[in-house]
């Protein structure tokens, strides 16, 4: 996925002299036209005739295909034919990923189990999300097909413990270091109350421009009678200039400013988050930060902090209407309370989350 690399003629040529997997070197033009062939059939897996008891969901069906339509899900069936010529004096391959149950780590998963070598895949539970991540629960028939990895690697109890409730064969699940949060007991905590607070967007630009709007409705309380600095940090994959133009904002309002430096560094020197679909709010209670969840009108994937908010009461989500007295008590009115309460959620983290040690490093490579 070139995010952040144009694909010119040196990057590929760079790539290649690190030995990397170029899928278009090992590609035919009668790989690319069953490439593409394959992909539309695809879309007919998504059936109008598939009963569902007491619904009727033919319009999500359309809309989902049209989805699919416009994706460039394309470019990951190149790995099938890929892969397949390319491993042909292999003895065997091991294969990670992500572990999101996505449509884009299917390929890889399914050509390896299909090839006549030895193949082990392995998908990562790099981040812990909302419970209403749907891809996360599964029926037990899921993990008969050959586009399930043979391990999901967690970062901790909290993840394994998480993805067994949502269907997930615990003898399908190791437990390995969280590569995300690896320098947790680095971090310094009980810092004094700095008049800082941090924005944190989504990688869904919907999102992001809901909790703008948002807080911007709140602007009054937060710049001129909390006298706050607000800082907006981007998910690394989005860039300001499209948010802007989304927002249809010359620039950030009066009193706001662009977060520069990395989120850890960012979380350091603030005292409350912002945030709506987004995982970081896991880095940010990790760094004694406490967290304001904001409600979305428009998804249920708004609170990523749910899983805790049977235990905790402010991890719970609070709607655009409730913002302003939810502002003025996490500043003015109940600050020990919510420093007491997060706090209790961070040591629930440290104790759930793995350290990042040569042991948990080696637990990458399952024992077969």
């Amino acid at each position: 996925w070139l995010y952040k690399n144009k694909p010119s003629v040196q990057f590929y040529r760079n790539l290649r002299q690190t030995n990397c997997l170029v899928p278009e070197d090992w590609l035919s033009l009668k790989d690319y036209f069953n490439i593409f062939k394959n992909s539309i059939k695809s879309l007919r897996t998504l059936n109008y005739k598939i009963s569902y008891p007491n619904i009727k969901i033919n319009h999500l069906v359309f809309r989902e295909r049209l989805s699919q339509l416009g994706e460039s899900r394309v470019i990951f069936w190149r790995y099938i034919p890929a892969i397949k010529k390319w491993s042909t004096n292999l003895k065997s391959i091991t294969a990670y990923d992500q572990y999101q149950n996505m449509m884009f780590e299917h390929p890889i998963r399914y050509i390896i189990k299909k090839l006549p070598i030895k193949s082990t895949s392995i998908g990562f539970y790099h981040s812990l999300l909302t419970k209403d991540f749907l891809p996360y629960h599964h029926l037990h028939s899921e993990w008969e097909s050959s586009v399930k990895p043979d391990y999901v690697a967690c970062l901790g109890d909290i993840g394994k413990n998480i993805l067994i409730t949502q269907g997930v064969p615990e003898k399908k699940l190791i437990s390995v270091a969280a590569l995300r949060h690896k320098n947790i007991t680095n971090i310094k905590t009980n810092k004094k109350l700095p008049k800082q607070a941090l924005i944190l967007l989504s990688l869904f630009p919907e999102a992001s421009i809901e909790i703008l709007t948002k807080i911007y409705l709140n602007n009054s309380l937060i710049i001129d009678d909390l006298n706050l600095k607000i800082k907006v940090k981007t998910h690394p994959m989005m860039k300001v200039e499209k948010i802007l133009k989304k927002m249809n904002w010359k620039n950030l309002p009066h009193g706001w400013e662009w977060a520069k430096r990395d989120l850890n560094s960012e979380l350091k020197d603030s005292y409350c988050c912002f945030a709506m679909s987004t995982a970081s709010v896991y880095d940010a209670i990790l760094n004694d930060n406490i967290v304001i969840s904001i409600k979305s009108d428009l998804s249920i994937m708004d609170n990523y902090l749910d899983l805790f908010s049977d235990e905790f009461s402010l991890a719970n989500s609070v709607s655009g209407e409730e913002l302003n007295k939810k502002i003025h008590d996490a500043f003015v009115l109940k600050t020990k309370k919510y420093q007491e309460e997060f706090s209790q959620m961070r040591s629930r983290l440290i104790e759930g989350i793995n350290l990042t040690n040569q042991e948990n490093l080696n637990a990458f490579i399952p024992k077969n």
